[in-house]
């Protein structure tokens, strides 16, 4: 066992041979304090039962003496293996414990010290089992030395305790990302404030810089540049973030390919990304961008830890014109001025399945019950999103990858509110706005704005002299522009009015992915009284929105 000392031809037949009188002799050596009553025979059967391996050598030559049965139990081996081959436990020790687990047994048993030690080794069917191993070296007078032991499997234990520690990295993990999540979420707020002002800038100069081609085609760049950069804020949100559904009509092929530069970063090398676009026209849906970038980072990050060794991922995008393209029934709710199906594809395939003959996928849909649960549990909060967006969740396991499909229906969002109503001029002085912020840029850019259309405009740095000023004369204050980084919270201020019957109208300007107090969930914003504007947002979109506040009377 210890030692690798080869076995002569004549040996292994002496261990078969004396294998009975050695059973015998292991009986009357280590057993011999049975109760009273008790036969040899029936030692033995209970031995038999125990479940764990008793074992006896020589500690001359480190051969297995005698074996219970309950070796076969742990290993898979019989016990003549066991027996006949004196290399037996040294040849099935796991690789690297083999060299420690030798060492150690072998000084504890010539310093004739009992010693338990655990390691590991390979059964028959080669899979790790963990033993933890009872030593003791047996000297009486006239008699050769043995070795005696128990071998006791404490696999299970050792899988509790791993899985008690990949909980533990998951439970760090999970704070590791939502601390992230929020520093994400503040450096969004604070980078969308920026934008804000950058873009409502850009509005006051084209509309006051004389048509110059020069001119306009800059201002055009910067009016990119500013997209593109509130594309990535949007995508730093989507980054395992919470936030209210904001839906508009969107083209999915643009939402698409502005997801494409962070999919690309967060696979590695080895998981190469196609994208397909069948689309040569709009594909027109009523989602939440935000939401839709979320979706497409789940997807892309599942496929990266299925494909941990390499392979490909395709992402794809086609129409289909009728709910049976897609395998669904007209009677499941859709609306009449569905159009169509606008199909976005995962297709991942591992690397060591490229090349190899597919079978032939069988398409299964959430829509059973049995596939509900198993991507309820896998795919959350891409469900999440699919049932928000009236979607349809479908799947295709194929040999060596998964083909994800999600339908959306190609329909028309009802108006925005602010788009509900005409643009009027009738917005005059007489209009008082209380414009209330902690950044001193957005607030200057939005009363700038605010008063070149005719507003009556009131700017405050914080909650305390917003309070004075509307408490001064609640009546005469016709609406409230809120950002929600207002020193010492506007959210209280605005449950404080409501709470006492004032029903001012509200925007509230938001540059993160929650809405610091002001969200849905808090029963602030289910009012009339209350509307959301995210930023950046353009100067024309923030005078349209508060002419349609005004409009609906206050």
């Amino acid at each position: 066992m210890i030692c690798e000392i080869g076995p002569s031809n004549s040996r292994l037949n002496s261990v078969r041979r004396n294998s009975v009188e050695t059973r015998t002799e292991y009986e009357n050596s280590t057993l011999n304090q049975k109760p009273s009553g008790y036969s040899l025979d029936q030692i033995h059967e209970l031995t038999e039962l125990i479940p764990a391996a008793i074992w006896q050598m020589d500690a001359e030559t480190y051969d297995f003496e005698y074996v219970s049965k309950g070796a076969e139990a742990i290993l898979g081996f019989p016990i003549e293996d066991w027996l006949a081959d004196p290399k037996f436990w040294v040849k099935h020790l796991h690789p690297e414990d083999r060299r420690w687990a030798v060492s150690f047994c072998q000084s504890a048993v010539e310093a004739g010290k009992p010693h338990e030690f655990e390691y590991r080794m390979i059964d028959s069917k080669g899979e790790i089992v963990w033993i933890r191993d009872l030593v003791r070296v047996v000297k009486r007078d006239g008699e050769l030395p043995k070795i005696v032991g128990l071998m006791i499997d404490v696999s299970r234990r050792h899988k509790s305790e791993r899985d008690k520690v990949s909980i533990e990295e998951q439970i760090r993990s999970d704070r590791t990302a939502e601390a992230m999540g929020e520093l994400t979420a503040s450096v969004a707020h604070d980078f969308n404030n920026a934008l804000t002002v950058v873009s409502m800038h850009v509005d006051l100069l084209r509309n006051g810089v004389p048509k110059d081609q020069v001119l306009t085609d800059s201002i055009g760049a910067i009016e990119m540049a500013i997209d593109e950069a509130s594309s990535l804020t949007k995508s730093l949100m989507a980054i395992g973030r919470d936030f209210p559904s904001e839906k508009r009509q969107l083209d999915l092929r643009k939402a698409v390919a502005g997801a494409h530069r962070m999919v690309r970063r967060v696979l590695p090398a080895g998981i190469k990304l196609h994208v397909e676009n069948e689309c040569e026209t709009p594909l027109r849906v009523c989602a939440d961008a935000l939401r839709i970038q979320q979706l497409i980072l789940s997807l892309t990050l599942d496929a990266r830890n299925n494909m941990s060794e390499g392979g490909e991922l395709t992402i794809s995008l086609m129409p289909h014109e009728s709910a049976a393209d897609v395998g669904v029934d007209n009677s499941e709710g859709f609306s009449t001025s569905t159009t169509g199906f606008a199909r976005l594809c995962f297709a991942m395939r591992r690397s060591n399945m490229i090349g190899a003959k597919q079978d032939q996928p069988t398409e299964r849909r959430a829509s059973s019950d049995d596939t509900m649960t198993a991507a309820a549990e896998h795919y959350p909060a891409v469900l999440d999103i699919v049932e928000d967006h009236r979607a349809i969740f479908g799947y295709e396991p194929t040999t060596g990858g998964t083909t994800i499909r999600v339908d959306f229906p190609c329909s028309p969002c009802s108006p925005d509110r602010a788009e509900r109503h005409e643009e009027t001029s009738a917005t005059a002085a007489s209009n008082v706005v209380l414009i209330a912020g902690e950044d001193q840029q957005v607030r200057d850019i939005v009363a700038a704005s605010l008063r070149d259309s005719g507003f009556g405009v009131i700017p405050l740095a914080s909650r305390a002299a917003l309070e004075n000023k509307f408490y001064e004369a609640p009546q005469s204050i016709n609406l409230i522009v809120l950002d929600t980084n207002l020193q010492d919270g506007g959210a209280e201020f605005l449950q404080g009015i409501r709470g006492k019957g004032h029903q001012t109208a509200v925007i509230v300007l938001t540059g993160a992915d929650k809405t610091d107090g002001f969200g849905k969930a808090d029963g602030v914003t289910k009012d009339a009284k209350t509307t959301l504007l995210r930023k950046p947002f353009s100067t024309n979109a923030l005078i349209r929105l508060a002419q349609g506040v005004l409009s609906r009377g206050t």
